[in-house]
């Protein structure tokens, strides 16, 4: 994920200086997505979820075991490669660049969360014998996840190097979560209908837990970069940003009535140069990508081929790629 590194008045000048008018009416229009690259080395089964090292894709196939797979993805050639297999049920996967992290969402004593080097060498198990382990987020030191636990769901984290699994937080029912962290705190998502859902946080050494964005509904997707937390919310379709988590939690609106897509894992909001990009559900037959910067209207990016779902987007250059089940594609940004 690229930091968003500009304040939110520069963006509006970049956007302003190549001729777009307010609401971005005067943009031209965007591709719907080219399908990358359209060859059978291209075509996956039941892909889960995408993440991006800055040159290359990786994504998880997420079918029962024997025949659950973790991919890579070579845009030059273009070409897909399996570099874990046997899994069960992969889903969400990230990278720092050095390992790749996912989990295998299974229900116990089956779900796992593993690493591997990002050529799939070095393959560890971090944690075993859990229940539906279904978010992860990552910093310098720990892998974070949420499982679930006899009606409840916990936020948990392991060293990455291996280690002890400590349990951070207990939430009160069992929901799926969604998690993003940072050196000092892990947030995660209670998706309680309006107005009783929030975005919460806890320490990553440790202590209580506190809420620090309430009266949301059903808050699904986050994406955190520097110290700007976004997030969107399922009931009310509100898309929200608080600037710098170290200031205020007052979060800015950026939109809202959208229909956004609900899921646990990274990637259906990335934010960009100031840009929220997010996944929604306009239709039963189709998904879109929405863009939107603070200040202006949102805009259509991309839309999905027929009965397809986004499940997962990443940003390298001047492109956005998008992961659907069978395929992966790609368009511009939008500015």
């Amino acid at each position: 994920m690229n930091p968003v590194n500009r304040p939110w008045m520069n963006v509006a000048i970049v956007l302003s200086a190549i001729g777009c008018a307010m609401a971005l009416a005067g943009c031209p229009k965007l591709s719907d997505g080219e399908k990358d690259p359209g060859n059978p080395n291209m075509t996956f089964q039941s892909a889960q979820a995408m993440c991006t090292d800055g040159t290359n894709l990786y994504l998880t196939e997420g079918v029962a075991s024997p025949l659950g797979t973790v991919k890579s993805v070579d845009l030059s050639v273009p070409h897909s490669t399996a570099i874990a297999e046997g899994l069960a049920h992969p889903t969400c996967i990230m990278t720092d660049g050095q390992h790749l992290y996912w989990l295998e969402n299974d229900a116990s004593p089956y779900g796992a969360v593993r690493s591997a080097r990002l050529d799939g060498t070095e393959l560890v198990t971090l944690a075993s014998a859990i229940d539906s382990p279904h978010a992860i987020a990552i910093n310098t030191t720990y892998v974070f996840f949420a499982d679930r636990r006899n009606g409840v769901t916990v936020v948990n984290r392991v060293p990455k190097a291996g280690g002890e699994t400590t349990t951070l937080a207990t939430l009160a029912r069992d929901f799926a979560t969604t998690l993003v962290a940072d050196e000092s705190w892990v947030y995660f998502t209670a998706p309680y209908d309006l107005p009783n859902g929030f975005i919460g946080r806890v320490p990553v050494e440790g202590g209580g837990a506190e809420p620090v964005i309430t009266g949301l509904g059903t808050p699904t997707a986050m994406a955190l970069s520097g110290n700007t937390l976004c997030y969107t919310e399922k009931y009310g379709g509100q898309v929200g940003c608080v600037q710098d988590v170290t200031a205020t939690w007052t979060p800015a609106v950026l939109t809202s009535g959208e229909n956004v897509n609900f899921g646990s894992c990274p990637g259906l909001l990335v934010l960009d140069s100031g840009a929220v990009y997010y996944a929604v559900s306009p239709s039963v037959t189709y998904n879109r990508i929405r863009m939107v910067i603070p200040g202006y209207a949102p805009v259509d990016v991309a839309t999905t081929e027929m009965f397809s779902t986004i499940k997962g987007m990443v940003i390298l250059g001047a492109k956005i790629y998008w992961l659907e089940s069978d395929s992966i594609y790609r368009t511009d940004k939008g500015f």
